[in-house]
């Protein structure tokens, strides 16, 4: 699916807006309900629901056109950006205003995408969604690198004997 903007920021104006406990959802956290909304929507039903491009940031996966998106919410009243102090540490809540956009989204998007919120605002500390989202395939990417869909089809498991020596095999023959 191509990237859809407009789809982006309805689904970020909705997520803030759907979230009433703004201590409950800053950045990262914003960033893992996009990531695992468009990701479970692709391995689920072949396709993201925004076609955001994610990208390996220290955190985790993080949506490259969010900033702008968000500026674009800020400047249309629909998202309001609080800073405020986490433990030494800068944070931002954000506040979602306004109804949202929802005639974007199918019903098994919304679905998805409210489970996502909740599991992820309510079940989760930034750090442990956090670590959770260091998989192996964020392992495997070099830092701002993209992180495409089609690596959530892959699982990785441990080699055997047997697996070493049909590779060799395979090498020997070439």
């Amino acid at each position: 699916m191509k990237f859809n903007r407009e789809k982006l920021k309805a689904l970020v104006h909705y997520i803030c807006r759907e979230c009433r406990d703004p201590s409950k959802l800053g950045m990262t956290k914003l960033h893992k309900i996009l990531w695992y909304s468009d990701g479970q929507s692709y391995v689920r039903h072949g396709e993201p629901i925004t076609g955001e491009r994610y990208i390996k940031m220290p955190y985790g996966p993080f949506a490259d056109h969010l900033s702008g998106v968000l500026d674009d919410l800020q400047k249309e009243g629909k998202v309001y950006m609080h800073k405020v102090d986490f433990h030494g540490k800068e944070k931002y809540e954000l506040i979602g205003k306004g109804e949202p956009d929802k005639s974007l989204f199918t019903d098994k998007e919304l679905t998805l995408i409210n489970s996502m919120i909740k599991n992820i605002t309510e079940d989760h500390t930034a750090a442990s969604i956090s670590d959770r989202t260091h998989n192996a395939i964020w392992e495997m990417a070099i830092l701002k690198e993209e992180m495409p869909y089609e690596s959530l089809l892959a699982r990785f498991v441990p080699l055997n004997d047997d697996d070493i020596a049909w590779a060799k095999s395979v090498i020997a023959q070439k």
